[in-house]
């Protein structure tokens, strides 16, 4: 039965799976598209075993998705694990054609994550505070630490982010200090994201320039950014939270995608036919 499940899966998706959800671009990494099959297979698994077998992919469900979230929230996995099989199934309910199902998955699963989650140990008028103090230091600094908060990015992704090229039509682009092969998309889908993006392109309008300044090194800007974040913010010192405890609970999950892919349609080029 899970065998002829997979099949019908497979014959449904093959269009779908090893491609993006944004229009432009062609295709997800080769790691991608083999990732999101060993999950999808373990899915159909999971609903075999709880009693709610998938038999045919037009007949996702409610329940099918109720189960599914049921089961993850009391399996051991990490945070990181849970978030990648829900977005996928939200995803797949997509490619299934039922939208509002994928809604009420992402919905369902913020409400769970936002019940669960500490508060954050400051407000956001003492966050705003402490950015302040350190913006009227250096502006691309505190840029720097909202990036780090808002978007989730890594302090070097933050560095090397040059927001001129890297925002547009809604979305966040990283490009540099990622995986090989891979662009990072994050999705600027809240207020506060696109506020961060707006000041962004404002401090640095010119397309090329980046948040680290020209005349510093990438380690040395680091350095800079952590002492200002300790001595003038305040954060990360013995007794105040971390930046990572301070960190927005919209922060956006990065979309992965193939590089090649991206940069091609980027500069406007398909891939020839015999590749």
């Amino acid at each position: 039965e899970l065998s002829v499940q997979k099949r019908l899966l497979a014959a449904r998706l093959k269009d779908r799976i090893g491609t993006t959800t944004r229009r432009g671009l062609e295709a997800v990494s080769a790691s991608t598209q083999a990732l999101r099959a060993r999950l999808l297979n373990r899915m159909l698994a999971d609903l075999l075993r709880l009693g709610v077998p998938l038999s045919t992919p037009d007949a996702l469900s409610k329940s099918h998705v109720d189960a599914l979230l049921r089961y993850w929230r009391q399996a051991a996995l990490t945070a990181d694990s849970q978030r990648q099989r829900v977005q996928l199934l939200a995803q797949l309910c997509e490619w299934l054609d039922q939208p509002e199902l994928a809604g009420q998955v992402r919905s369902a699963w913020k409400a769970e994550a936002e019940a669960e989650a500490p508060p954050c140990p400051w407000s956001e008028a003492r966050i705003q505070e402490r950015l302040q103090a350190i913006r009227a230091i250096d502006a691309r600094a505190a840029l720097h630490l909202e990036l780090v908060r808002v978007f989730g990015l890594t302090h070097r992704q933050a560095g090397a982010l040059q927001p001129g090229t890297a925002g547009r039509d809604g979305v966040l682009d990283v490009l540099w200090e990622v995986p090989k092969d891979q662009v990072l998309r994050f999705s600027v889908a809240g207020e506060r994201q696109q506020a961060v993006l707006d000041a962004a392109r404002h401090l640095l309008p010119d397309p090329e320039a980046a948040v680290c300044p020209p005349e510093l090194a990438l380690e040395a800007w680091l350095r800079r950014v952590y002492d200002l974040m300790r001595t003038v913010g305040g954060i990360g010192v013995p007794g105040e939270p971390t930046l990572r405890a301070l960190q927005d609970r919209d922060a956006p999950a990065p979309q992965v995608l193939a590089r090649d892919a991206y940069l091609l349609a980027r500069a406007g080029l398909k891939r020839p036919r015999f590749f």
